[in-house]
């Protein structure tokens, strides 16, 4: 039973029955004259919003309110005339509310139907300022709660409406299983955030982080101090087909003190194939991009094949996962 209670809704979202069976058992002059009350009732309810008296907005809401509440009847029964829409009282209409907002009791609706039901032509004037203030909100309420309750599209716009429903559900949910598979068949960037180790830090530095961080900064993303073999690895943490390595160049000038530059991939860390060696400059704006050749690697490394340092603004492995 919970079940159907929670899909209920769902259901009548998507399919609509409801609302094209109360479309359907509309005549034309029905329907246009539902409309007519509907669009007056409106029209009233925005001036209340714009008033700065409250009880100038009392006034135009609950004719508002009193306009929707025959809207309702006359969209279930089209036998209603001129003369039994006008004697029609209107508090019948006006559905639970639900709980007040300012004190926790049920007294919204009663607010609202005790101002439509009377017929004191200084009912709204006679209120408690306090009271008054209460029905202007509860009025506002009861409007928005009547008109989702007055059916005025056609059964055609109901039919568009529920195809266009079922086609924005279609497409939310091949992109959905797009961005699952899509891993698999196109390259993304698999370095971005990963853990990055290198074979020193130089004072005051970035961390390393910064070389994996999607953005170029403004001098480099990762410098070492002179070493034997200055290298960073990046850790992709499980095995990805590689399609390219991007590397960009430090941005703050001796850009070709890192040549040679390798690039190496490897499955477990300790043996490393060449994919890539860089002798000619290359800068920071246009990388060097290195194909991968679809190899499995877990690692990647760059490494400066002389004894020096090596400063890097950015690295950007593209791969795709690697199928079970």
């Amino acid at each position: 039973m919970m079940a159907e209670s929670l899909l209920a809704p769902l259901h009548e979202f998507f399919f609509l029955e409801r609302a094209a069976r109360a479309a359907e058992a509309f005549s034309p002059d029905q329907r246009s004259r539902v409309l007519e009350l509907r669009a007056a009732a409106v029209e009233r309810l925005v001036e209340a919003r714009r008033a700065s008296s409250t009880l100038a907005a009392c006034m135009l809401s609950r004719e508002g309110v009193a306009l929707l509440a025959r809207a309702r009847a006359l969209a279930r029964d089209a036998t209603l005339d001129e003369a039994a829409l006008a004697r029609l009282d209107g508090s019948a209409e006006v559905p639970d509310l639900g709980p007040d907002p300012t004190d926790g009791t049920t007294g919204d609706a009663i607010l609202v139907r005790e101002a439509l039901a009377s017929s004191d032509l200084l009912y709204l004037d006679r209120l408690d300022p306090c009271v008054l203030d209460r029905l202007r909100v509860a009025l506002d309420r009861a409007a928005g709660a009547l008109r989702v309750r007055v059916e005025t599209r056609s059964p055609v716009h109901i039919r568009a409406l529920r195809w266009g429903r079922f086609s924005a559900l279609f497409l939310v949910a091949l992109y959905a299983a797009w961005l699952v598979v899509r891993p698999l068949f196109v390259p993304i960037n698999i370095s971005a955030g990963k853990p990055v180790r290198a074979s020193s830090r130089h004072p005051s530095s970035p961390t390393g982080r910064e070389l994996v961080d999607g953005h170029p900064g403004v001098a480099y993303g990762l410098h070492t101090n002179l070493d034997d073999v200055p290298f960073a690895e990046i850790d992709l943490l499980t095995t990805f087909a590689v399609d390219h390595v991007d590397v960009y160049n430090r941005s703050d000038g001796w850009q070709d003190d890192g040549l040679p530059l390798v690039v190496e991939l490897s499955k477990d860390g300790k043996t490393y194939t060449e994919i890539g060696r860089r002798e000619q400059h290359f800068g920071a704006d246009v990388p060097w991009s290195v194909p991968g050749s679809k190899h499995v690697a877990r690692f990647v490394r760059l490494r400066v094949a002389k004894h020096g340092y090596l400063a890097l603004g950015l690295v950007e492995v593209f791969g795709t996962k690697r199928k079970p």
